[in-house]
């Protein structure tokens, strides 16, 4: 399978997809639009698109590809045969106008239909196609392009679709766009992109795009919306049939699905999921993807959201569709493998899932063979019914050394299964690590689980302390800090299971307690183990241990502060977090790009980079309940606000940099009281900038000028990653 390009950034927006279409009169079957509306060439720079008979004048030569069109008026093909624009690298605005009946029926010498044939380096923009038919092509069918290069897509409107023939077709079917591809570290842009109707193919189909492609370069794609059904033999989305990287990146948010999407093959594997069949997406994100239709595979690799991911940061995103397959069935994703690092935060999957093997509430099979894979923030409320291999969280776990971690999970819903079934995971081998995960005994009726995890009744499981103890960042459905997103979990006590917060900060390794895989069936029960108190806990984004670099799952060596008689410790954790530990409290500091949470790697001298939205992440435990830990700009002086601390003795909020302060570096200061009664003070150096350079992952980052002010000590923390504080 290729991969996608690294370098190109490509952002697709709003994409719509329903099932209504407008017929074509029929007395126009078969018609060709030069026919039936004579060629007439239009004036002005751009040329200015106001009848029929100009827009299929662009059709009769391919050098007229090259210009810049506007369109002025609202026109009807009237079901003619439309030509497809052959090689596209010019513009075209529709002024938000309407091209209404399009039909697009191959010869046997065109292998990409579409309205557009190929686009290379071109912009489309404020258009909508209003009841468009795509029969068969020899490679490529979409309904506006079959293939887009290094071109731009922005407020693209497509209803009524009606694309390509699944015994037939080849590779690469969109509802929008057959293949989209960036390459040559070109960037590209698209947004509010609309479409609806039905989409069929063999392989790599989706209801906006077939395959996204990156070469070289970055894509990013948000505010999409499909309710397109997708019928496909193997590789299926609602989205996107794939989503492929090769040396680049792409970035995907704000996708809502709500389609059916099935595939059929009868004999090979499948790979279907609700919004994407397939992801190869190393060093890639996708925020806040929706998915609520059902997702239905004859074969393996079926998920709620995505079939099959091998590399992707996955956040604040959820499906609540019914699965239904064979083997490797999730109801968020079906199989997970890191190819690249995997992570997966403020995810939930809520659809029943029913198969074979391998059935997962939230996830059919995570091999964490090749890189890191963890899971935080999770829930899995579904039914999950099979054969062999069935959990309510993760049917199937295999860490052949790498890392793979799960933190703050839970699992409420029935199981039903013969062999190897679990509460929250069904098999583990490896040295998976586990932290805060609960199932629902009275809903599941199964006692055991493959790994650390505590079987609760269902009482308990409506309980916020269940999770509060569990250092889950919690609080009451009418807590004012739920509407500001200032927790990543709300409860009704008594009432419902956890719900996340939507917009709320979720990232890996929070405060809390951490325990390793047991190698046998753990029973339901179990508490979880007491946090540490000399020796911070572990954090779940610690890069796996290399030849060249300590692994920072380790604790820090110690020293004692004079005239404290305390521990403290400092540890950067996965380069981004700054996590600092005195006597029973800890407290982590994070810089965050956006309110979607992802961090910021620390400089190459070690301090924040504050960036973006200008955002602070600031989490703690075992600070003194119900107190406050006030927030400054400690280079002016400035407040910046108050942290409230629960009463169990916790906080996870976030703070804005006002947009005032200029540029450059400056100090974030955090006063607090420990559960002891001790004060303390926290100063740490940051760089506000509009843009920077970041580190790779994975190097090894220095900590300097971090200043601790305990009891009135002032201790200077300067060191490197697991070095003794000095």
């Amino acid at each position: 399978m290729s991969a996608f390009v690294s370098g190109v950034s490509t952002m697709l927006a709003l994409v719509l997809v329903t099932s209504t279409a407008t017929v074509a009169p029929a007395a126009a079957a078969g018609t060709a639009c030069a026919t039936m509306f004579a060629p007439s060439a239009p004036s002005g720079s751009p040329k200015v698109i106001t009848t029929e008979n100009e827009l299929v004048w662009i059709t009769a030569d391919s050098s007229r590809g090259a210009h810049d069109y506007v369109q002025s008026a609202d026109l009807d093909l009237n079901g003619c045969v439309w030509t497809p624009i052959a090689n596209f690298t010019g513009s075209y605005d529709g002024g938000g106008h309407r091209i209404r009946h399009l039909a697009v029926t191959p010869t046997s010498a065109q292998n990409r239909v579409g309205f557009i044939a190929r686009a290379v380096g071109a912009s489309v923009t404020n258009l909508t196609l209003d009841s468009v038919t795509v029969t068969n092509s020899l490679q490529m069918a979409g309904a506006l392009a079959a293939e887009m290069v290094n071109s731009t897509l922005s407020a693209i409107t497509v209803t009524g679709i009606d694309v390509g023939e699944p015994a037939n077709a080849t590779d690469e079917v969109g509802g929008i766009v057959g293949k989209f591809e960036t390459n040559f570290s070109v960037d590209v842009t698209a947004s509010m992109l609309r479409s609806d109707g039905i989409v069929r193919g063999r392989n790599y189909v989706g209801g906006v795009f077939g395959n996204l492609y990156v070469d070289s370069g970055t894509i990013s794609v948000e505010d999409v919306t499909v309710a397109a059904d997708v019928d496909a033999l193997r590789t299926a989305g609602g989205f996107a049939g794939v989503l492929q990287v090769n040396t680049g990146t792409f970035a995907i948010s704000d996708v809502t699905t709500s389609g059916t999407v099935t595939s059929s093959a009868s004999s090979g594997s499948s790979t279907v999921g609700g919004a994407v069949g397939y992801v190869y997406g190393p060093r890639s994100s996708m925020h806040r993807i929706v998915s609520t239709g059902d997702v239905t595979a004859t074969d393996t690799y079926a998920g709620g959201l995505i079939g099959y991911v091998a590399g992707l940061e996955l956040h604040r995103s959820s499906a609540s569709g019914s699965v239904t397959g064979t083997d490797y069935l999730g109801g968020l994703v079906g199989y997970v493998e890191t190819a690249g690092a995997v992570t997966l935060s403020a995810v939930s999957a809520s659809g029943s899932v029913t198969g074979d093997d391998d059935v997962g509430g939230l996830l059919g099979y995570l091999d964490a063979y090749s890189d890191s894979a963890t899971i935080c923030d999770a829930a899995a409320t579904g039914s999950v019914s099979g054969v062999d291999k069935v959990a309510g969280l993760i049917a199937r776990i295999v860490d052949s050394g790498t890392f793979a971690a799960i933190d703050r999970a839970y699992a409420s819903g029935s199981l039903t299964g013969s062999t190897r079934v679990g509460g929250a995971v069904g098999v583990a081998s490896g040295g998976v690590t586990t932290s805060g995960i609960v199932w629902n005994l009275d809903a599941s009726g199964v006692t055991v689980s493959a790994t650390e995890a505590t079987g609760l009744s269902t009482a308990a499981m409506t309980t916020r302390s269940t999770y509060s103890d569990r250092a889950w960042s919690i609080a009451a459905t009418s807590d004012p800090r739920v509407a500001a997103g200032g927790v990543t979990w709300s409860i009704t006590e008594g009432v419902s299971t956890p719900s996340l917060v939507p917009g709320a900060l979720t990232a890996p390794g929070s405060p809390g307690p951490r325990t390793s895989a047991a190698s046998g069936p753990v029973s339901s029960g179990t508490p979880p183990p007491p946090p540490p108190t000399t020796t911070a806990p572990t954090s779940t984004t610690s890069t796996p241990p290399t030849s060249t670099s300590p692994t920072p799952t380790t604790p820090l060596p110690v020293t004692s502060v004079p005239d404290v008689g305390t521990e403290i410790e400092i540890e950067v954790v996965n380069d981004r977090v700054l996590d600092v530990t005195h006597g029973d409290a800890r407290l982590e500091v994070t810089a965050v790009s956006d309110v979607s949470g992802l961090a910021t790697p620390l400089d190459a001298r070690g301090r924040l980079v504050v960036t973006g939205e200008r955002l602070v992440r600031v989490r703690g435990t075992g600070f003194a309940p119900s107190s406050t830990l006030e927030v400054t700009m400690g280079s002016t002086s400035r407040p910046l606000g108050s942290v409230a601390v629960d009463i169990e003795g916790t906080f996870d909020a976030t703070v804005q940099i006002p947009a005032d302060v200029e540029p450059g570096d400056h100090v974030l200061e955090g006063r607090g009281q420990r559960s002891d009664g001790a004060r303390i003070s926290v100063s740490l150096p940051m760089v506000l900038t509009a843009s920077v350079t970041l580190p790779s992952t994975g190097s090894t980052v220095p900590v300097g000028g971090v200043i601790l002010v305990i009891m009135g000590v002032v201790v200077i923390l300067a060191g490197r990653r697991r070095r003794p504080l000095m």
